[in-house]
């Protein structure tokens, strides 16, 4: 619950800049907010179905990387580059500490 109001406060501080940077800010959190539930649901499957997966080869079997770990890496770099994105547009230092200090704590505990 405590994340969610970490990033209810950073939406709040971009919904207050109404400007560009503050809507454009928003779409960002959204895919944000998007790829943290994919990362959490992929990392759970994962972490249930291992690292390697048995793939039949006709009369045999070989092991593969689980795919769906590729995925997670490409996700993985994906939230980052949108969580660089989203600190670019937070407002100038001084007038947003309290947003910067909720947007790194949503990212720590992600």
């Amino acid at each position: 619950m405590k994340k969610i109001n970490e990033f209810e406060n950073l939406k709040n501080a971009f919904k207050t800049m109404g400007d560009e940077k503050g809507a454009c800010g928003l779409k960002l959190l959204e895919e944000v907010e998007f790829l943290y539930r994919t990362m959490t649901r992929l990392r759970t499957q994962i972490e249930k179905d291992d690292l390697k997966e048995e793939m039949p080869q006709g009369s045999y079997a070989i092991q593969r990387t689980n795919p769906l770990l590729k995925t997670y890496n490409t996700t993985v770099k994906n939230y980052s580059s949108l969580v660089k994105q989203v600190c670019e547009l937070l407002p100038a230092p001084e007038q947003s500490k309290n947003v910067g200090e909720n947007l790194l704590k949503f990212v720590a505990n992600s």
